[in-house]
């Protein structure tokens, strides 16, 4: 493993013991004029190093020098060496001066080699913000072909102006991610801090990465940007929220025993949300033979399809929904099947039931089932019967499959199908999911909580995510 401590060179960052000798022009109150006090630094190295002091670098690679051997550490300097256009005022404040002062220092003193110590000067002004953003972005970016996987690279931002810290440490961060640590030395300080502003700026960009996932229902890439990352987090509120991901993707595939097991490890740990994460899982069908738990997770289902404008997915949750609520309906009114797929009316009912069936329009030659006899023989045992809700139930199902024309196209056309192909068959998106939650509770004689479980999770995953948990 080796050692690559990326360095800001500011104003402050060469000293003197005694710098009364120096010509007025080198001098500023109690500091130095950089470019001219670097330039005669470099004139005159032999016969004054000895009285240089580094008392921000040369703390910062003391420090480096305990944890590792000089010959594994690299430096790289970057400092500012404007144009002479700049006016003077400015321009002597550039450090490439003090950059080279430095470099022959951290050789002759420090022990390290010369080939390991580099210099990027830019000619930009080091006080614009999106100027260094910009160069600090492409010089990093540069240097990362001799930077190994497991190299530590360490971003002092002491010295510098602050749009060149600033630069630094953000773009140190983005480029070199886990890799980066960031050093601040303070003149008058003995030691060097280390800040964790690493994980707080990677913590702050997956974070926001996590959610938009999230609330794009991509609960398994959401669960493998977290676990990539896991280092960012403390243990609860990464296992809570890696709990409600994977709740989340085997909900949606109606993998109701691995939503279950996945809450758990979270709801043991959590204190705020376990009441809310709890809920979810008495949410969730008792079994995968629930059917009439499972229709109502369709109608969660579709609303996920259209949120995500996948109206080929959309349209299968509604057929879906149309056939499975009919079924049941049809059970709950006594009609009989050969098998518990429903395909074929069972012999002894149909040939009983002959009336029924006239009068219901539905042909009597053929015993399988689909959609519009079901409908029919439903509507006609309703009646019959007085039942005036699951009649109006059929009539909010009829709605639901106004639309279901447009599958076709889809299956046997490979039509595109789009929100407007949809609405254009008289009802909006919003119209069609409110007829599916009307038919569940008209015709199944259940309601359909009001929350949805998806928008939960992703609520729940967001406070995780911020620690309140």
């Amino acid at each position: 493993m080796g050692i690559v401590l990326c360095a800001n060179v500011g104003t402050r960052d060469v000293a003197l013991a005694d710098p009364s000798p120096l010509p007025e022009s080198c001098r500023r109150g109690d500091g130095l004029v950089p470019r001219p006090t670097g330039a005669l630094l470099t004139q005159r190295y032999a016969e004054c190093h000895r009285d240089v002091r580094l008392p921000i670098v040369g703390k910062a690679v003391e420090h480096l020098l305990t944890l590792s051997d000089a010959r594994d550490i690299v430096v790289v300097l970057f400092c500012s060496d404007q144009p002479e256009s700049v006016e003077p005022r400015y321009r002597d404040n550039d450090t490439v001066h003090f950059a080279d002062v430095i470099r022959r220092l951290l050789v002759d003193v420090y022990g390290l080699t010369k080939k390991s110590i580099r210099i990027a000067s830019t000619d930009q002004s080091p006080a614009d913000y999106d100027l260094m953003f910009a160069w600090y972005g492409e010089e990093l970016l540069r240097r990362q072909h001799y930077i190994t996987h497991d190299d530590v690279v360490y971003l002092l931002v002491s010295g510098g102006t602050p749009a060149m810290s600033m630069a630094l440490a953000l773009r140190g961060i983005e480029v070199f991610s886990r890799q980066a640590q960031v050093l601040y030395a303070r003149e008058t300080a003995a030691t060097v801090d280390r800040l964790d502003l690493t994980r707080i700026v990677r913590r702050d960009v997956t974070s926001p990465h996590v959610r938009t996932l999230a609330k794009a229902y991509q609960y398994s890439l959401a669960s493998k940007v977290l676990s990539k990352d896991r280092d960012l987090y403390e243990d609860s509120s990464r296992i809570i929220a890696e709990s409600l991901l994977e709740h989340g993707a085997a909900r949606r595939r109606l993998d109701v025993h691995s939503a279950r097991v996945a809450m758990l490890s979270g709801i043991q740990r959590s204190r705020a949300l376990r009441a809310d994460m709890q809920r979810l899982v008495d949410s969730l069908p008792t079994s995968d033979a629930d059917e009439h738990a499972l229709l109502g997770e369709v109608v969660y289902l579709a609303r996920l399809s259209a949120d995500t404008e996948n109206w080929a997915d959309f349209l299968a949750r509604l057929y879906r929904f149309s056939e499975g609520t009919l079924q049941l309906t049809a059970d709950s009114l006594g009609v009989r099947f050969t098998s518990t797929s429903r395909q074929y009316y069972e012999l002894s009912w149909w040939h009983g039931n002959q009336g029924l069936l006239v009068g219901a329009r539905v042909p009597t030659d053929d015993r399988r089932t689909n959609r519009e006899n079901l409908s029919g023989i439903c509507r006609a045992l309703a009646a019959a019967s007085g039942m005036a809700g699951c009649v109006r139930g059929l009539d909010e199902l009829a709605v639901v499959g106004s639309v279901l024309g447009l599958r076709n196209d889809i299956v046997h056309r490979f039509a595109p199908v789009s929100r407007a192909d949809i609405e254009g068959k008289g009802h909006t998106v919003d119209e069609l999911i409110a007829s599916m939650r009307e038919a569940y509770g008209l015709c199944l004689g259940r309601a359909l909580r009001p929350e949805d479980p998806y928008q939960v999770v992703n609520a729940l995953v967001g406070l995780a995510l911020a620690g309140k948990t």
